[in-house]
């Protein structure tokens, strides 16, 4: 990842983030008849050997669907979680990242992509052309991507040891 795709994908990170709180809030997980259904009408994926005496495949579901249904919502929220976690990792950083800009940068790219303020906006606060608007932007991206370069360096060595 490196900055001008952050700044990007800012919004979107937002509402994923709201979706996914809600989701988390409100979770209520797989209902016993999807679970059910699925089980019903699945088909095995592996060689076909009894290895149980249950040949009945009613009773196998009966026997099975609590347990079935438990590891498909701990599966289902474990993959909420770690989503959120990705996107509130990622928004964090960049709110870091645009916080440690030199001049007053952090005031005017905070505006710009925290806020969502428009050009014109951002102009007439900062008394500004849009020219030294595209400046700065350009000037906060370039040193935001060294940030990045730093992340994805760390990051790098942590995978490799």
């Amino acid at each position: 990842m490196n900055a001008r795709e952050a700044i990007n994908n800012y919004k979107k990170w937002l509402v994923r983030k709201n979706i996914l709180d809600m989701q988390l809030r409100n979770f209520v997980g797989v209902t016993e008849k999807d679970c059910i259904e699925r089980m019903t009408f699945s088909q095995p994926q592996e060689e076909r050997v009894q290895t149980s005496g249950i040949t009945n495949k009613t009773a196998k579901i009966a026997l099975n669907y609590k347990n079935e249904m438990a590891k498909e919502n701990e599966e289902l929220l474990k993959y909420l979680i770690d989503e959120y976690k990705t996107i509130c990792g990622e928004m964090r950083f960049l709110e870091y990242g645009i916080s440690v800009l030199s001049g007053y940068m952090p005031d005017l790219i905070g505006d710009m992509v925290i806020k969502g303020m428009k050009w014109e906006e951002l102009k007439s606060k900062y008394h500004i052309s849009h020219s030294m608007v595209a400046k700065y932007r350009k000037k906060a991206i370039k040193e935001l991507d060294g940030l990045y370069d730093e992340k994805n360096r760390i990051e790098l060595e942590y995978m490799l040891s």
